[in-house]
């Protein structure tokens, strides 16, 4: 998160930004799901927020899966989560970050798990690495591929290429 901060203030000209807009339009609710009431959690703080959009990192542990792999619990929180869309602003976002499967014969990458995650979304993404010669400076060139597109979604691959601020490595930019 430092390093983030630090590379904010470089992208900014060298100034700070104003923390009280950092206050207002940021909310990290961390260890406050995960649990079987974790829909009235996240309820309330979307009800409370009002957030353009809503980041939950992972499904399986924010979600309190109990089997991975099972379509029907998975049908279960995509629908709770449907109904959380519907409290939040209109034009509000909601990314709910899994972990890909690389089939072997098959090729290709898909989502962990019960396959009604994929079904079920407005688009699908994957962030992955680029393949090759890691860099000397230890950071990673990565890439953001669509996969299932819909209207108004992400239609080409975007490419990351982070760098440091500075020699001392104290801010990370994208």
């Amino acid at each position: 998160a430092k390093m983030a901060y630090t590379g904010l203030i470089a992208q900014n000209g060298g100034e700070e930004p104003d923390l009280q807009l950092i206050n207002d339009n940021f909310m990290a609710a961390h260890f406050r799901l995960g649990h079987p009431g974790w829909a009235d959690s996240m309820r309330f703080d979307i009800e409370n927020f009002q957030p353009h959009i809503v980041v939950v990192d992972t499904a399986a542990s924010c979600f309190n899966i109990e089997n991975e792999n099972d379509n029907s619990e998975a049908q279960v929180v995509i629908r709770q989560l449907r109904s959380l869309m519907r409290v939040c602003e209109p034009g509000a976002s909601m990314v709910i970050a899994k972990h890909a499967n690389t089939p072997g014969a098959v090729g290709g990458k898909t989502v962990r798990g019960a396959k009604s995650w994929k079904g079920q979304s407005d688009q699908m993404v994957f962030h992955c690495k680029d393949p090759g010669r890691p860099r000397k400076d230890g950071l990673n060139l990565t890439r953001v591929v669509p996969d299932k597109k819909r209207a108004y979604a992400l239609q080409q691959t975007l490419y990351l290429t982070p760098s440091f601020t500075d020699s001392d490595r104290t801010g990370l930019m994208l």
